[in-house]
């Protein structure tokens, strides 16, 4: 258990220097209080053959990230399900880049970008944008994805009830 609340601490402390980093080059993810979504994820797969090749505005929570090299694939989980996103260094920057890779499972970004098919068949968003909309340096339990803890940062509430309901952020 000691050795379980040291790995704690430390997740937690390196989720809190990241986020310092973050403000120190002028990127406090706490000052952005709307974002502008057009879609969600159940609109994009639902109707895909009308949304291919159009450009929409995804957020969402990190779920899951693949890393490639110079290319990474995401899980975005929205209120209506789950998307996969699909970022490239050469869209975004290599400076973007390096930013979007430091993001942590649990932040909560906002995606501009058009939607595709992978090879694989998998319906996803190709970002040409990524912006960070809310710092994830929230208390884990053992079973981070069901049952995060309310934290308030910045002058912004997050919370997510223990199993029964969903987080709360808002979206536009």
């Amino acid at each position: 258990m000691a050795n379980d609340e040291m790995n704690l601490n430390e997740i937690l402390k390196i989720r809190r220097e990241k986020l310092e980093q973050l403000k120190e080059m002028g990127r406090n993810p706490f000052e952005i209080l709307k974002y502008d979504q057009t879609h969600h994820s159940k609109d994009i797969k639902g109707n895909f053959e009308e949304m291919e090749g159009k450009d929409v505005s995804i957020a969402g929570r990190i779920m899951s990230f693949r890393d490639m090299g110079k290319a990474s694939f995401c899980d975005i989980q929205d209120r209506y399900g789950k998307i996969q996103v699909y970022i490239k260094q050469d869209e975004l920057g290599e400076e973007e880049y390096k930013i979007f890779k430091s993001y942590d499972i649990g932040d909560i970004v906002g995606i501009k970008g058009f939607v595709f098919r992978t090879k694989r068949g998998e319906i996803s968003v190709h970002a040409k944008q990524v912006i960070l909309l809310c710092k994830s340096c929230l208390l884990y339990t053992s079973d981070a994805a069901d049952d995060l803890l309310c934290v308030d940062l910045g002058g912004r509430r997050i919370i997510k009830k223990k199993k029964k309901k969903s987080h709360t952020i808002m979206y536009k």
